[in-house]
């Protein structure tokens, strides 16, 4: 069986889901990049992914719409690939609540990369450090 190749990264800010995707990318991984959870799913269904880096508020899907509204589908579509879902405004919520793999509050304090990085290692099962930002 063949390791799916690419990371699915979606974020509704371009700016930041550019930076994502070029960290990411780091990992040796292929990184397709979309601003709307819609517009991930679809491309999930197309192809597995290895891991899915969702952005916990997806605003580009609607004005109330969070990564929890999306986990459940991404779930079924794409059983068993890891979700990690970051949030630069909500510091208390838990992978649980959300229900991820795991869940990385952006603190403005701690290098973004670094953690993302030591996260999607963590859930791709990657040993080799070679590449790290």
């Amino acid at each position: 069986m063949n390791r799916p190749r690419y990371i699915l990264a979606v974020n509704d800010n371009e700016a930041l889901l550019r930076v994502i995707a070029d960290w990411l990318k780091s990992l040796g991984r292929e990184v397709r990049a979309v601003l709307t959870g819609r517009e991930g799913l679809r491309i999930c269904t197309e192809g597995r992914p290895a891991l899915i880096v969702l952005d916990y508020y997806l605003r580009r899907d609607g004005p109330e719409v969070m990564a929890m509204d999306f986990v459940p589908a991404f779930r079924e579509a794409c059983s068993g690939v890891p979700i990690l879902v970051m949030s630069a405004t909500d510091m208390t919520l838990t992978a649980e609540v959300v229900g991820a793999d795991d869940f990385l509050p952006i603190d403005h304090h701690r290098p973004l990369a670094t953690l993302l990085f030591e996260k999607a290692r963590k859930l791709l099962d990657i040993s080799d450090p070679k590449g790290k930002p």
